[in-house]
């Protein structure tokens, strides 16, 4: 379960930076996206059996999916935060500009 949040974490990322980018092929984007997903076997299961649940345990679902994704950035920005003050600490951190 943790290897497909990740994906599917990554997946909405991705997409989220298109909608802002290019609204008029979002949708489109998006479609194509997920019915790439929804062939691997694993997502196909899963899919099924959240269909089978009523609509109201489908949007607890969402939540809680939605609540885990945002506690695996925030400690993935922790994890970043640390590694970058220890290579500061080191000596390791170069300073510039985002051209540089």
């Amino acid at each position: 379960m943790k290897r497909l949040l990740l994906r599917s974490s990554s997946f909405v990322r991705a997409a989220r930076r298109t909608v802002r980018k290019r609204p008029d092929i979002a949708s489109e984007i998006m479609s194509q996206k997920v019915m790439e997903r929804a062939k691997t076997p694993l997502f196909q299961q899963a899919l099924d059996t959240v269909g089978k649940l009523p609509p109201e345990d489908q949007e607890t679902l969402v939540d809680l999916i939605q609540h885990r994704l945002v506690e695996w950035r925030r400690a993935e920005i922790a994890r970043n935060a640390t590694a970058t003050l220890q290579a500061v600490r080191e000596g390791r951190a170069r300073y510039g500009s985002v051209e540089e």
